[in-house]
């Protein structure tokens, strides 16, 4: 059965950050960055960030950037 839908689907991408810490960049000072100055970094349109940080396991204090963007053609066009 073929689906129909009235919106295009999104599309997810994920990116690894790494924290320069041989630069004495701290975890706490990336986030107030990224709270303070990280907002005002343009995005393109139809596009969507948001900075995660793993809270457990192997991951934990490490960052991903979550791109959402609206749909492949806008992600095709960048």
């Amino acid at each position: 059965m073929e689906r129909k839908y009235n919106s295009p689907l999104p599309v997810f991408s994920l990116y690894y950050i790494a924290i320069d810490t041989e630069a004495s960049i701290t975890p706490a000072q990336f986030e107030t960055f990224v709270r303070q100055k990280g907002v005002y970094i343009p995005c393109y349109p139809g596009w969507r960030w948001t900075l995660l940080r793993g809270l457990r396991g192997e991951r934990v204090g490490q960052y991903l950037m979550l791109f959402e963007i609206e749909s492949t053609e806008h992600r095709n066009r960048y």
